[in-house]
């Protein structure tokens, strides 16, 4: 979730979205290299600091994430949701209010390791 946060608040690239691949069926195994890496850190914005990185964490999870829509995908790197995405429609689980994309197997829902005790609290 942090990966995530810093991803659509430009703190950190993206290395699926660097390599600029088609969407994958199964699994996505290509990243960008270390030097796509470090030429897109280089042309990121400013970094914010430490705090401004902390409230901004909590502000989004709190007040801009849709938690019975969005979707956690630090392989696209950028807000979307399981309406907006067919793909991501499976992820979705009717008992559980976070969906997190496996950046690798694109078809598994990483909240399958959370009981419905551990997600309300």
């Amino acid at each position: 979730m942090v990966v995530y946060y810093f991803q659509i608040s430009r703190q950190l690239p993206c290395l699926h979205a660097l390599v600029g691949e088609e969407t994958p069926i199964d699994f996505a195994a290509r990243f960008a290299t270390l030097e796509e890496a470090h030429e897109a850190w280089m042309n990121s914005p400013p970094p914010w600091s430490c705090a401004q990185l902390l409230r901004g964490f909590f502000d989004f999870y709190a007040n801009e994430f849709d938690w019975k829509q969005d979707v956690v995908s630090v392989r696209l790197g950028q807000r979307n949701s399981t309406i907006r995405s067919r793909r991501l429609i499976q992820l979705k689980n009717k008992r559980m209010h976070l969906h997190i994309e496996d950046p690798i197997d694109i078809r598994r829902n990483l909240n399958f390791a959370l009981t419905k005790q551990t997600a309300d609290t």
